[in-house]
């Protein structure tokens, strides 16, 4: 998640630092997981061979790219669109010459089960 705070000091100086104060995680929204096993370990490979560069291994995003685990349901229902280049504008290149569309679809499967992991880890608690 983007954060960033510039500090200043000054000599002799003994103010304290607050506490940060991050913004809250987006909570996943993934749809129902309808592939299999195989294209889903399809996937992984997939991603991580094309998308890790910048959304991290295993689509664990550091902080300055969106981390593919919390996607929208919005961002789930234009997956294809968007890696196929329709978010140019904002920084996300064009896979459209490197990836069959069906290649696309493995990887947001395997999008929809990390999605999943995350929830069941994170927000197992919120019932």
């Amino acid at each position: 998640r983007p954060y960033a705070e510039v500090l200043t000091f000054k000599i002799g100086g003994d103010e304290k630092l607050a506490e940060p104060n991050f913004p809250p995680l987006a909570k996943p929204e993934p749809p129902k997981q309808t592939a299999s096993a195989a294209d889903i370990a399809e996937g992984k490979e997939l991603m991580n061979g094309h998308c890790s560069q910048c959304h991290g291994m295993n689509a664990a995003s550091g902080g300055v790219t969106p981390d593919l685990r919390r996607l929208s349901a919005d961002t789930h229902d234009h997956f294809k669109a968007i890696v196929m280049g329709a978010r140019l504008s904002k920084g996300m290149p064009s896979y459209a010459e490197v990836l069959e569309p069906d290649e696309i679809d493995k990887i947001h499967a395997y999008l929809i089960k990390r999605a999943n992991d995350l929830l069941d880890e994170e927000y197992s608690d919120d019932q």
